[in-house]
Protein backbone atom coordinates (compact mmCIF):
# COMPACT_ATOMS: atom_id res chain seq x y z
CA UNK A 1 0.00 0.00 0.00
CA UNK A 2 0.85 3.03 -1.01
CA UNK A 3 1.98 5.33 2.60
CA UNK A 4 0.99 9.17 2.22
CA UNK A 5 3.38 11.80 4.06
CA UNK A 6 2.50 15.13 5.25
CA UNK A 7 3.63 18.16 3.96
CA UNK A 8 6.29 20.07 5.04
CA UNK A 9 5.11 23.68 6.50
CA UNK A 10 7.12 26.50 6.65
CA UNK A 11 6.00 29.92 8.79
CA UNK A 12 3.65 32.57 7.02
CA UNK A 13 1.42 29.72 5.78
CA UNK A 14 3.31 28.91 2.68
CA UNK A 15 3.54 25.29 1.34
CA UNK A 16 5.68 24.33 -1.64
CA UNK A 17 5.66 20.25 -2.27
CA UNK A 18 7.50 18.15 -5.07
CA UNK A 19 5.55 15.46 -6.90
CA UNK A 20 7.79 12.32 -6.76
CA UNK A 21 9.69 10.37 -4.85
CA UNK A 22 11.74 11.04 -1.79
CA UNK A 23 10.56 13.60 1.46
CA UNK A 24 9.33 17.48 -0.31
CA UNK A 25 11.72 19.84 -0.33
CA UNK A 26 10.80 23.20 0.81
CA UNK A 27 11.84 26.50 -0.44
CA UNK A 28 12.77 29.63 1.74
CA UNK A 29 9.73 31.13 2.67
CA UNK A 30 11.67 34.75 1.79
CA UNK A 31 12.23 33.53 -1.87
CA UNK A 32 8.84 31.92 -2.31
CA UNK A 33 7.33 35.17 -1.08
CA UNK A 34 9.49 37.19 -4.16
CA UNK A 35 9.24 34.58 -7.03
CA UNK A 36 5.57 33.89 -5.87
CA UNK A 37 3.79 37.10 -7.58
CA UNK A 38 6.55 37.14 -10.00
CA UNK A 39 5.41 33.65 -10.67
CA UNK A 40 1.66 34.57 -11.16
CA UNK A 41 -0.46 32.98 -14.14
CA UNK A 42 -1.51 36.59 -14.51
CA UNK A 43 2.03 37.91 -15.14
CA UNK A 44 2.36 36.15 -17.92
CA UNK A 45 -1.37 36.58 -19.47
CA UNK A 46 -1.05 40.48 -19.00
CA UNK A 47 2.65 40.77 -20.52
CA UNK A 48 1.34 39.01 -23.45
CA UNK A 49 -1.26 41.16 -23.81
CA UNK A 50 0.75 44.44 -23.84
CA UNK A 51 3.16 42.44 -26.30
CA UNK A 52 -0.05 42.30 -28.99
CA UNK A 53 -0.63 45.59 -28.32
CA UNK A 54 2.70 47.23 -28.86
CA UNK A 55 3.08 45.00 -32.18
CA UNK A 56 -0.18 46.50 -33.04
CA UNK A 57 1.29 50.20 -32.43
CA UNK A 58 4.37 49.28 -34.31
CA UNK A 59 2.60 47.86 -37.41
CA UNK A 60 0.38 51.13 -37.45
CA UNK A 61 3.62 52.96 -37.15
CA UNK A 62 5.19 51.45 -40.28
CA UNK A 63 2.62 53.79 -41.75
CA UNK A 64 4.91 56.87 -41.23
CA UNK A 65 8.03 55.48 -40.18
CA UNK A 66 10.81 53.35 -41.56
CA UNK A 67 10.76 49.53 -40.39
CA UNK A 68 13.70 50.02 -38.76
CA UNK A 69 13.04 53.47 -36.83
CA UNK A 70 10.06 51.38 -35.63
CA UNK A 71 12.20 48.62 -33.82
CA UNK A 72 14.34 50.93 -32.56
CA UNK A 73 11.71 53.38 -30.75
CA UNK A 74 8.88 50.23 -30.27
CA UNK A 75 10.73 47.04 -29.85
CA UNK A 76 14.52 47.29 -29.14
CA UNK A 77 13.43 50.28 -25.77
CA UNK A 78 12.71 49.99 -22.57
CA UNK A 79 10.18 52.80 -23.08
CA UNK A 80 7.69 53.17 -26.03
CA UNK A 81 6.91 56.93 -26.68
CA UNK A 82 3.79 56.11 -29.05
CA UNK A 83 1.67 58.87 -30.57
CA UNK A 84 -2.05 59.36 -30.62
CA UNK A 85 -1.83 60.19 -34.23
CA UNK A 86 -1.50 56.10 -35.84
CA UNK A 87 -4.57 55.06 -34.39
CA UNK A 88 -6.66 57.24 -35.80
CA UNK A 89 -7.02 58.32 -40.23
CA UNK A 90 -3.98 60.88 -41.46
CA UNK A 91 -7.05 63.11 -42.04
CA UNK A 92 -8.18 63.41 -38.61
CA UNK A 93 -5.09 65.41 -36.58
CA UNK A 94 -4.08 64.51 -33.35
CA UNK A 95 -1.23 65.68 -31.13
CA UNK A 96 -0.16 64.20 -28.09
CA UNK A 97 1.55 60.91 -27.39
CA UNK A 98 1.73 58.71 -24.74
CA UNK A 99 4.80 55.98 -22.80
CA UNK A 100 4.21 52.49 -23.05
CA UNK A 101 6.54 49.21 -21.96
CA UNK A 102 9.38 48.82 -24.70
CA UNK A 103 10.03 45.76 -26.34
CA UNK A 104 12.62 44.81 -23.84
CA UNK A 105 10.84 46.02 -20.93
CA UNK A 106 7.84 43.36 -22.07
CA UNK A 107 10.49 40.81 -22.73
CA UNK A 108 12.66 40.96 -19.33
CA UNK A 109 9.31 40.70 -17.45
CA UNK A 110 8.26 37.85 -19.78
CA UNK A 111 11.64 36.30 -19.24
CA UNK A 112 11.40 36.75 -15.23
CA UNK A 113 8.45 35.26 -14.83
CA UNK A 114 8.86 32.33 -16.88
CA UNK A 115 11.97 31.80 -14.44
CA UNK A 116 10.48 32.18 -11.50
CA UNK A 117 7.53 29.86 -12.38
CA UNK A 118 10.26 26.80 -12.86
CA UNK A 119 11.86 28.02 -9.51
CA UNK A 120 8.45 27.14 -8.07
CA UNK A 121 6.69 24.77 -10.19
CA UNK A 122 9.23 22.81 -12.05
CA UNK A 123 11.64 20.89 -9.23
CA UNK A 124 13.66 18.25 -10.20
CA UNK A 125 12.40 15.14 -9.43
CA UNK A 126 15.54 12.81 -8.66
CA UNK A 127 17.78 11.91 -6.45
CA UNK A 128 21.36 9.96 -6.28
CA UNK A 129 22.06 8.89 -9.50
CA UNK A 130 19.46 9.35 -11.88
CA UNK A 131 19.85 13.19 -10.90
CA UNK A 132 23.27 12.98 -11.87
CA UNK A 133 22.88 11.22 -15.17
CA UNK A 134 20.25 13.71 -15.74
CA UNK A 135 22.32 17.00 -14.85
CA UNK A 136 25.14 15.34 -17.55
CA UNK A 137 22.93 14.81 -20.37
CA UNK A 138 21.58 18.12 -19.95
CA UNK A 139 25.27 19.61 -19.82
CA UNK A 140 26.21 17.32 -23.22
CA UNK A 141 22.61 18.59 -24.57
CA UNK A 142 23.76 22.28 -24.18
CA UNK A 143 26.82 21.68 -25.49
CA UNK A 144 25.47 19.80 -28.39
CA UNK A 145 23.15 22.56 -29.23
CA UNK A 146 26.29 25.14 -29.01
CA UNK A 147 28.52 23.30 -31.58
CA UNK A 148 25.21 22.61 -33.72
CA UNK A 149 24.85 26.72 -34.02
CA UNK A 150 28.44 26.99 -34.01
CA UNK A 151 29.19 24.96 -36.94
CA UNK A 152 26.18 26.87 -39.87
CA UNK A 153 28.32 29.90 -39.06
CA UNK A 154 32.15 28.98 -39.19
CA UNK A 155 34.20 30.34 -41.52
CA UNK A 156 33.98 27.97 -44.73
CA UNK A 157 30.95 27.26 -43.90
CA UNK A 158 28.97 23.57 -44.31
CA UNK A 159 28.29 24.01 -47.94
CA UNK A 160 31.89 24.74 -48.84
CA UNK A 161 33.51 21.30 -47.26
CA UNK A 162 30.08 19.32 -46.02
CA UNK A 163 31.50 16.81 -42.99
CA UNK A 164 29.30 13.90 -44.64
CA UNK A 165 28.64 13.64 -48.57
CA UNK A 166 25.66 14.77 -49.48
CA UNK A 167 24.84 11.50 -51.35
CA UNK A 168 26.04 9.71 -48.21
CA UNK A 169 23.73 11.43 -46.01
CA UNK A 170 20.32 11.07 -48.25
CA UNK A 171 20.95 7.52 -48.02
CA UNK A 172 21.11 7.02 -44.21
CA UNK A 173 18.10 9.78 -44.23
CA UNK A 174 16.65 7.24 -46.28
CA UNK A 175 16.98 3.89 -44.90
CA UNK A 176 16.08 5.66 -41.50
CA UNK A 177 12.76 6.49 -42.66
CA UNK A 178 12.84 2.82 -43.82
CA UNK A 179 13.56 1.74 -40.24
CA UNK A 180 10.86 4.10 -38.75
CA UNK A 181 8.73 2.76 -40.74
CA UNK A 182 9.80 -1.08 -40.11
CA UNK A 183 9.22 -0.18 -36.16
CA UNK A 184 5.80 1.03 -36.63
CA UNK A 185 4.73 -1.73 -38.80
CA UNK A 186 6.31 -4.14 -35.25
CA UNK A 187 4.17 -1.67 -32.82
CA UNK A 188 1.11 -2.68 -34.74
CA UNK A 189 1.86 -5.84 -34.76
CA UNK A 190 2.37 -6.35 -31.07
CA UNK A 191 -0.16 -4.33 -30.38
CA UNK A 192 -2.77 -7.27 -31.57
CA UNK A 193 -0.48 -10.14 -30.60
CA UNK A 194 0.15 -8.27 -27.03
CA UNK A 195 -2.35 -9.95 -24.29
CA UNK A 196 -2.52 -6.52 -22.28
CA UNK A 197 -6.01 -5.83 -22.21
CA UNK A 198 -6.09 -3.31 -19.49
CA UNK A 199 -5.95 -0.39 -21.46
CA UNK A 200 -8.11 -0.04 -24.90
CA UNK A 201 -6.02 -0.30 -28.12
CA UNK A 202 -8.19 1.62 -30.69
CA UNK A 203 -6.51 4.28 -30.69
CA UNK A 204 -3.22 3.40 -30.34
CA UNK A 205 -4.04 1.05 -33.54
CA UNK A 206 -5.39 3.40 -35.40
CA UNK A 207 -2.36 6.03 -34.88
CA UNK A 208 -0.06 3.52 -36.19
CA UNK A 209 -1.84 2.26 -39.38
CA UNK A 210 -2.18 6.20 -40.14
CA UNK A 211 1.17 6.84 -39.46
CA UNK A 212 2.62 3.61 -41.49
CA UNK A 213 0.40 4.48 -44.09
CA UNK A 214 1.66 7.49 -44.61
CA UNK A 215 5.42 6.84 -43.78
CA UNK A 216 5.37 3.44 -46.39
CA UNK A 217 4.32 5.47 -48.88
CA UNK A 218 6.93 8.10 -48.76
CA UNK A 219 9.31 5.91 -48.14
CA UNK A 220 7.73 3.72 -50.92
CA UNK A 221 7.84 7.23 -53.40
CA UNK A 222 11.77 7.72 -52.61
CA UNK A 223 12.76 4.08 -53.22
CA UNK A 224 10.69 4.37 -56.66
CA UNK A 225 12.26 7.37 -57.61
CA UNK A 226 15.58 7.12 -56.51
CA UNK A 227 18.39 9.31 -57.24
CA UNK A 228 15.42 11.86 -58.91
CA UNK A 229 13.69 12.18 -55.81
CA UNK A 230 17.00 13.72 -53.80
CA UNK A 231 17.20 16.99 -52.37
CA UNK A 232 19.74 19.34 -53.90
CA UNK A 233 22.74 20.69 -51.85
CA UNK A 234 21.14 23.78 -49.97
CA UNK A 235 18.43 22.01 -49.14
CA UNK A 236 21.22 19.32 -48.17
CA UNK A 237 22.79 21.45 -45.95
CA UNK A 238 19.73 22.87 -44.34
CA UNK A 239 18.44 19.24 -43.58
CA UNK A 240 21.43 17.97 -42.11
CA UNK A 241 21.54 21.54 -39.52
CA UNK A 242 18.12 20.35 -38.72
CA UNK A 243 19.13 16.68 -37.97
CA UNK A 244 21.96 17.91 -35.82
CA UNK A 245 19.15 19.99 -34.04
CA UNK A 246 17.11 17.09 -33.50
CA UNK A 247 19.38 14.96 -32.28
CA UNK A 248 20.58 17.57 -29.55
CA UNK A 249 17.26 18.32 -28.91
CA UNK A 250 16.78 14.24 -28.36
CA UNK A 251 19.77 14.53 -26.02
CA UNK A 252 18.18 17.32 -23.85
CA UNK A 253 14.92 15.84 -24.24
CA UNK A 254 16.25 12.96 -22.22
CA UNK A 255 18.06 14.75 -19.42
CA UNK A 256 14.92 16.60 -19.13
CA UNK A 257 12.78 13.03 -18.28
CA UNK A 258 15.27 12.02 -16.16
CA UNK A 259 15.26 15.06 -13.97
CA UNK A 260 11.76 16.31 -14.09
CA UNK A 261 9.55 12.82 -15.54
CA UNK A 262 5.93 13.69 -17.14
CA UNK A 263 6.77 17.92 -17.25
CA UNK A 264 10.04 17.19 -19.09
CA UNK A 265 8.49 18.42 -22.47
CA UNK A 266 7.21 21.38 -21.12
CA UNK A 267 10.43 22.49 -19.16
CA UNK A 268 12.13 21.78 -22.68
CA UNK A 269 9.65 23.52 -24.15
CA UNK A 270 10.28 26.99 -22.17
CA UNK A 271 13.58 26.44 -22.48
CA UNK A 272 13.79 26.80 -26.12
CA UNK A 273 11.26 29.59 -25.53
CA UNK A 274 14.20 31.61 -23.51
CA UNK A 275 16.51 30.71 -25.88
CA UNK A 276 14.89 32.59 -28.70
CA UNK A 277 14.71 35.46 -26.04
CA UNK A 278 18.05 35.33 -25.76
CA UNK A 279 18.69 35.09 -29.59
CA UNK A 280 16.87 38.07 -30.21
CA UNK A 281 19.38 39.92 -27.34
CA UNK A 282 22.51 38.78 -29.11
CA UNK A 283 21.18 39.87 -32.58
CA UNK A 284 20.63 43.10 -31.41
CA UNK A 285 23.42 43.55 -29.30
CA UNK A 286 25.94 41.48 -31.69
CA UNK A 287 25.01 41.24 -35.14
CA UNK A 288 25.67 43.97 -38.04
CA UNK A 289 23.71 43.77 -41.33
CA UNK A 290 25.55 45.73 -44.30
CA UNK A 291 25.54 45.86 -48.12
CA UNK A 292 28.46 45.50 -50.60
CA UNK A 293 27.14 46.95 -53.78
CA UNK A 294 29.62 45.78 -56.36
CA UNK A 295 29.21 46.34 -60.06
CA UNK A 296 30.41 43.85 -62.35
CA UNK A 297 34.43 43.72 -62.98
CA UNK A 298 34.57 46.28 -59.67
CA UNK A 299 36.44 45.35 -56.23
CA UNK A 300 35.60 46.67 -53.22
CA UNK A 301 36.79 46.38 -49.50
CA UNK A 302 33.89 47.91 -47.26
CA UNK A 303 30.41 47.32 -46.55
CA UNK A 304 27.71 49.54 -46.02
CA UNK A 305 24.94 50.26 -43.40
CA UNK A 306 21.93 51.95 -45.51
CA UNK A 307 20.47 53.32 -42.25
CA UNK A 308 23.03 55.91 -41.13
CA UNK A 309 24.75 58.37 -42.79
CA UNK A 310 27.93 59.89 -42.68
CA UNK A 311 30.12 63.18 -43.86
CA UNK A 312 33.42 61.77 -45.72
CA UNK A 313 36.26 63.96 -46.54
CA UNK A 314 39.09 62.35 -48.04
CA UNK A 315 42.23 63.33 -49.15
CA UNK A 316 43.35 61.07 -52.45
CA UNK A 317 46.97 63.26 -52.57
CA UNK A 318 48.76 59.98 -51.93
CA UNK A 319 49.10 57.33 -55.02
CA UNK A 320 49.16 54.61 -52.92
CA UNK A 321 45.77 55.17 -50.56
CA UNK A 322 43.42 57.56 -49.40
CA UNK A 323 43.05 59.57 -46.09
CA UNK A 324 39.64 59.21 -44.80
CA UNK A 325 38.29 60.88 -42.41
CA UNK A 326 34.26 60.50 -41.21
CA UNK A 327 31.91 62.35 -38.75
CA UNK A 328 28.87 60.60 -37.86
CA UNK A 329 25.60 62.37 -39.03
CA UNK A 330 24.24 61.68 -35.62
CA UNK A 331 27.53 64.40 -34.59
CA UNK A 332 26.28 66.60 -37.67
CA UNK A 333 23.18 67.23 -35.80
CA UNK A 334 24.22 67.54 -32.60
CA UNK A 335 22.78 70.74 -31.47
CA UNK A 336 25.29 71.28 -28.61
CA UNK A 337 28.02 71.40 -31.69
CA UNK A 338 27.01 74.39 -34.48
CA UNK A 339 30.61 73.84 -35.38
CA UNK A 340 32.45 70.85 -35.70
CA UNK A 341 36.08 71.49 -34.90
CA UNK A 342 39.16 68.35 -34.97
CA UNK A 343 42.93 68.31 -35.23
CA UNK A 344 41.99 65.49 -38.12
CA UNK A 345 39.70 67.64 -39.71
CA UNK A 346 41.36 70.22 -42.88
CA UNK A 347 38.94 72.43 -41.84
CA UNK A 348 35.67 72.93 -39.53
CA UNK A 349 32.54 71.68 -40.61
CA UNK A 350 28.83 73.26 -40.07
CA UNK A 351 25.48 71.37 -40.59
CA UNK A 352 23.26 74.53 -42.41
CA UNK A 353 20.19 72.00 -42.59
CA UNK A 354 19.62 68.37 -43.48
CA UNK A 355 16.46 67.15 -44.70
CA UNK A 356 15.62 62.97 -44.38
CA UNK A 357 14.78 62.47 -47.92
CA UNK A 358 14.99 65.06 -50.79
CA UNK A 359 14.00 65.29 -53.99
CA UNK A 360 16.48 66.66 -56.53
CA UNK A 361 15.71 69.24 -59.28
CA UNK A 362 17.35 72.14 -60.88
CA UNK A 363 17.34 75.04 -59.15
CA UNK A 364 14.59 78.35 -60.55
CA UNK A 365 16.19 81.81 -61.22
CA UNK A 366 15.45 84.18 -58.28
CA UNK A 367 15.00 81.40 -55.41
CA UNK A 368 16.63 81.99 -52.46
CA UNK A 369 20.25 79.07 -52.11
CA UNK A 370 21.33 77.98 -49.57
CA UNK A 371 24.57 76.29 -51.68
CA UNK A 372 27.22 79.01 -53.23
CA UNK A 373 29.52 76.29 -54.09
CA UNK A 374 29.73 73.54 -55.93
CA UNK A 375 26.47 71.43 -57.62
CA UNK A 376 24.60 73.25 -55.04
CA UNK A 377 24.46 76.52 -57.45
CA UNK A 378 22.65 74.74 -59.92
CA UNK A 379 20.77 72.04 -58.61
CA UNK A 380 18.13 72.46 -55.52
CA UNK A 381 16.47 69.83 -53.10
CA UNK A 382 12.75 69.75 -51.79
CA UNK A 383 11.83 67.79 -48.69
CA UNK A 384 10.04 64.93 -49.54
CA UNK A 385 8.12 62.53 -46.95
CA UNK A 386 10.62 60.09 -45.60
CA UNK A 387 10.14 56.52 -46.73
CA UNK A 388 7.87 53.99 -44.20
CA UNK A 389 7.49 50.28 -43.72
CA UNK A 390 4.40 50.45 -45.54
CA UNK A 391 5.92 51.46 -48.84
CA UNK A 392 6.28 48.88 -51.93
CA UNK A 393 9.88 47.46 -52.28
CA UNK A 394 10.85 49.34 -49.14
CA UNK A 395 11.95 52.80 -50.46
CA UNK A 396 15.79 53.91 -48.90
CA UNK A 397 15.98 57.59 -47.93
CA UNK A 398 17.55 59.63 -50.70
CA UNK A 399 18.86 62.26 -48.03
CA UNK A 400 20.96 65.68 -48.44
CA UNK A 401 22.15 68.12 -47.14
CA UNK A 402 23.72 71.97 -47.05
CA UNK A 403 27.27 71.83 -45.21
CA UNK A 404 29.26 74.72 -44.55
CA UNK A 405 33.36 74.51 -44.18
CA UNK A 406 35.17 77.04 -42.52
CA UNK A 407 38.43 77.76 -42.51
CA UNK A 408 40.92 76.70 -39.37
CA UNK A 409 42.88 79.36 -39.32
CA UNK A 410 40.93 82.38 -40.94
CA UNK A 411 37.51 81.54 -39.97
CA UNK A 412 36.31 82.33 -43.49
CA UNK A 413 33.52 80.37 -45.50
CA UNK A 414 34.89 77.81 -47.90
CA UNK A 415 31.85 77.55 -49.62
CA UNK A 416 28.01 75.84 -48.39
CA UNK A 417 27.78 72.84 -50.30
CA UNK A 418 24.56 70.83 -51.43
CA UNK A 419 25.85 67.14 -50.63
CA UNK A 420 23.61 64.11 -51.03
CA UNK A 421 23.18 60.73 -52.03
CA UNK A 422 22.16 61.34 -55.60
CA UNK A 423 24.93 60.52 -57.98
CA UNK A 424 24.44 64.26 -59.64
CA UNK A 425 26.09 65.41 -55.28
CA UNK A 426 28.34 63.10 -55.13
CA UNK A 427 31.61 64.69 -56.31
CA UNK A 428 31.99 68.00 -54.57
CA UNK A 429 35.58 69.10 -53.79
CA UNK A 430 37.03 72.13 -51.10
CA UNK A 431 40.05 73.68 -51.38
CA UNK A 432 42.13 74.48 -48.58
CA UNK A 433 45.31 76.75 -50.10
CA UNK A 434 47.20 74.28 -52.56
CA UNK A 435 45.04 71.15 -52.03
CA UNK A 436 41.31 69.32 -52.52
CA UNK A 437 39.54 67.57 -50.86
CA UNK A 438 36.76 65.35 -51.69
CA UNK A 439 33.69 65.74 -49.50
CA UNK A 440 30.57 63.37 -49.76
CA UNK A 441 27.50 62.98 -47.60
CA UNK A 442 27.26 59.09 -47.69
CA UNK A 443 26.22 55.72 -46.22
CA UNK A 444 28.39 54.67 -43.34
CA UNK A 445 31.35 52.65 -44.51
CA UNK A 446 32.78 49.98 -42.70
CA UNK A 447 36.39 48.71 -43.88
CA UNK A 448 37.69 45.40 -44.30
CA UNK A 449 40.65 43.66 -44.29
CA UNK A 450 39.76 41.81 -47.43
CA UNK A 451 37.71 42.64 -51.07
CA UNK A 452 35.49 41.32 -52.78
CA UNK A 453 35.53 41.10 -56.97
CA UNK A 454 32.55 40.69 -58.90
CA UNK A 455 33.02 38.53 -62.12
CA UNK A 456 29.70 37.36 -62.97
CA UNK A 457 26.28 37.81 -61.29
CA UNK A 458 23.19 36.42 -63.29
CA UNK A 459 19.22 36.44 -62.81
CA UNK A 460 17.82 33.77 -65.08
CA UNK A 461 13.69 33.16 -64.93
CA UNK A 462 11.48 30.69 -65.14
CA UNK A 463 9.93 30.71 -68.77
CA UNK A 464 6.76 33.34 -68.53
CA UNK A 465 6.75 34.14 -65.34
CA UNK A 466 9.24 35.93 -62.33
CA UNK A 467 9.88 33.52 -60.64
CA UNK A 468 13.94 33.17 -60.46
CA UNK A 469 15.62 29.84 -61.65
CA UNK A 470 18.83 31.14 -61.13
CA UNK A 471 20.30 34.15 -58.84
CA UNK A 472 23.93 33.73 -58.26
CA UNK A 473 27.14 35.47 -58.26
CA UNK A 474 30.73 34.43 -59.37
CA UNK A 475 33.58 36.36 -57.30
CA UNK A 476 37.11 36.38 -56.03
CA UNK A 477 37.89 36.51 -52.46
CA UNK A 478 41.40 38.38 -51.93
CA UNK A 479 42.62 38.54 -48.57
CA UNK A 480 46.40 39.27 -48.26
CA UNK A 481 46.52 39.48 -44.56
CA UNK A 482 45.23 35.39 -44.73
CA UNK A 483 47.17 35.00 -47.77
CA UNK A 484 43.46 34.20 -49.61
CA UNK A 485 42.84 34.72 -53.40
CA UNK A 486 40.00 32.38 -54.35
CA UNK A 487 36.66 32.29 -56.64
CA UNK A 488 33.64 31.28 -54.55
CA UNK A 489 29.99 31.11 -56.41
CA UNK A 490 27.23 32.52 -54.10
CA UNK A 491 23.38 31.27 -55.10
CA UNK A 492 20.00 30.73 -53.45
CA UNK A 493 20.52 29.34 -49.74
CA UNK A 494 24.11 28.83 -50.41
CA UNK A 495 25.72 31.90 -49.23
CA UNK A 496 29.81 32.72 -48.92
CA UNK A 497 31.08 32.35 -45.25
CA UNK A 498 34.18 34.20 -44.17
CA UNK A 499 36.05 35.52 -41.35
CA UNK A 500 32.55 34.97 -39.33
CA UNK A 501 31.16 37.08 -41.62
CA UNK A 502 27.83 36.00 -44.22
CA UNK A 503 27.54 37.15 -47.72
CA UNK A 504 23.84 36.66 -49.56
Amino acid sequence: MAESKPETSMPGGNRFTIEGHGEPLAIGPLLAQILAPLASLKVTVVTFALAIFLIFAGTLAQVDQDIWVVMGEYFRTPIAKIPVQIFVPRSIPLSGWFYFPGGFTIGSVMLANLLAAHALRFKPQARGGRLLAGLGLITLGVLMTWLVVASGSNKSGIEGEPLINWNTLWQICKWGLFALWLGDVASLIASFVSPNTEKPQTIKRWTLSGFGLLLGGLVGALIYYGNDAALSGPSMRILWQLMKGGFAGLVLLAGCVLLFRKRAGIVLLHAGVGLMMLNELIVYGLHVEGIMQIREGQTVNYVQDIRSLELAIVDSSDAEHDDVVAIPLSRLKDASEKVISDPALPFDVELVKFLQNADLRSARSGEKNLADAGQGVTLAVDEARPSSGTDMGGGVDMSAAYVKFVNKETSQSLGTHLLGLYPALAHEQVAVEDKNYHVELRFKRDYKPYAIHLIDVRFDKYMGTNTPRNYSSDVRLIDPSRHEDRQVKIWMNNPLRYAGETFY
